[in-house]
């Protein structure tokens, strides 16, 4: 018997391939190849390989300015073209679906950075849900449920503040309170702003963010309330649903460390979102953001500076 959570758009999915406006493959980003992947191309006497994926463990694309060694002139891949989808790397073919284990539960959700995510996840009408699925693996289980890991139980309660067309500022400040601290990150948003761009300019990414004060980034979150009532609230979920799962794995359950994560994220992709086309610059930061490892623990240790 096991349990599955997955979010509510997770199988609304459908890769775009060569019509997505921004291919993945075009990124300049490390995919490692898994040692099946690699041993059947080896097999399959792919031209050059060398040339193409490391041989040394674990396997990485050796990319051509930042473009996939394998990728047609038409955006789609080679491998696949020639050999079938079981030849493609475990990467390539789960992205942007993430799964993650906690011992007999299972997590699948979607990266944001993922430009018919981000469609998906604007379009949304409702507070996107993350919902259990049991799989049975004889009848005798049939109708039995889990208990609620703990990091359940704290989803629950954070959840209860992001839901419906709540104010994600006042969502914030209620949560914080709840958890013993009272404006527990009240700082100048500029030194937040100002932090990531370092950390941008180190990864030779070409966003940058703007010089702005807590009245601008209200305005904005008003502004995108009015036009996409879920949007903002939804953001929090999908933010917060991830590392509180997290802190199951962890021996320190840190929940005030993930609202001040979860309040940074919130206010760089505010910052970065073009009101005008919301899709696509939320595809970008949280690029930025998720394809680069430990981006909002490097802001965070920047402002303490």
């Amino acid at each position: 018997m096991f349990k599955i959570i997955k979010s509510s758009i997770y199988d609304k999915f459908h890769c775009l391939m060569s019509a997505c406006p921004a291919n993945c493959c075009d990124e300049p980003w490390n995919i490692i190849i898994d040692d099946a992947a690699y041993n059947r191309l080896c097999q399959m006497g792919v031209e050059d390989i060398d040339s193409k994926i490391t041989k040394e463990t674990p396997h990485l694309l050796i990319k051509n300015d930042g473009k996939c060694p394998f990728i047609t002139d038409e955006g789609l891949c080679r491998i696949h073209a020639n050999y079938g989808e079981d030849y493609i790397s475990e990467t390539c073919r789960s992205y942007p679906r993430f799964a993650s284990e906690y011992n007999d539960i299972y997590t699948q959700t979607l990266g944001l950075s993922c430009p018919e995510v981000s469609r998906l996840f604007l379009e949304l009408n409702c507070n996107i849900e993350f919902k259990s699925e049991y799989h049975y693996e004889d009848k005798s289980e049939v109708g039995k449920k889990f208990k609620p890991l703990e990091s359940e139980l704290i989803l629950n309660r954070i959840f209860n503040q992001f839901k419906g067309k709540a104010n994600v500022f006042d969502a914030f400040k209620a949560l914080e309170k709840a958890y013993g601290k009272d404006d527990i990150f009240d700082i100048d948003v500029n030194n937040i702003m100002d932090a990531l761009n370092v950390v941008l300019k180190e990864l030779n990414s070409p966003i940058e963010l703007t010089a702005c004060t807590k009245e601008e980034l209200t305005t904005k979150a008003e502004e995108l309330a009015n036009k996409y009532p879920y949007f903002l609230v939804n953001l929090c979920r999908y933010y917060f649903f991830e590392r509180i799962m997290q802190l199951e794995a962890s021996i320190n359950k840190d929940v005030l460390e993930v609202i001040k994560k979860a309040k940074i994220f919130l206010l760089i992709v505010l910052n970065a979102l073009d009101t005008e086309d919301v899709a696509a610059s939320l595809y970008m930061i949280t690029r930025a953001i998720d394809h680069s490892e430990h981006v909002i623990d490097a802001v965070k240790e920047a402002i303490k500076k």
